[in-house]
C-alpha cells in the first residue's frame, strides 16, 4: 500500500469520524451543525493534500486544529507497527471537540495499513 492510500485512508476515517460526531451531537448538546461538519471534513481534506503534496509522508504523529476557533482537532499517530507476517501499522484516529474551553474526547478509530514493500 503506498503512503498516497494511506493519507486517503485517514481521509475517509475522518470523515466517517465527522458524520458520525455530527449525528451523536443532534442527540447530545448540539456541539456541532451540519456547516461545521462540512467545513472540519474541508479542512482536513485540504490538511491532507498540503502534507502529502509537501513532504510525500504521514507523519508519525501529528495534530491539527480545524477551526480557527479551536473548536475541532484531529490527531493522528502511528500506534504500532508489525513486520510479521505482513508489514503494517495501525494509525490511530481521535477526533477532540472543544465546548465553552473545555477539551473533550469524542472518539478513536484504529486504522490498519500495509505497508510498501
Amino acid at each position: 500500500m503506498t503512503l498516497m492510500e494511506v493519507v486517503t485512508g485517514l481521509a475517509l476515517a475522518s470523515l466517517m469520524l465527522a458524520v458520525m460526531l455530527a449525528a451523536a451531537a443532534r442527540h447530545q448538546r448540539q456541539l456541532a451543525s451540519a456547516d461545521e461538519t462540512r467545513q472540519a471534513i474541508e479542512l482536513l481534506d485540504d490538511w491532507l493534500s498540503r502534507r502529502w503534496n509537501r513532504d510525500r509522508s504521514v507523519p508519525s504523529a501529528s495534530s491539527i486544529t480545524l477551526d480557527a476557533d479551536g473548536r475541532w482537532s484531529i490527531e493522528t499517530r502511528i500506534v504500532r507497527r508489525v513486520q510479521e507476517p505482513t508489514p503494517h501499522f495501525v494509525v490511530r484516529v481521535a477526533i477532540t471537540v472543544a465546548d465553552r474551553g473545555t477539551r473533550r474526547e469524542v472518539t478513536y478509530l484504529d486504522l490498519v495499513q500495509e505497508s510498501s514493500p
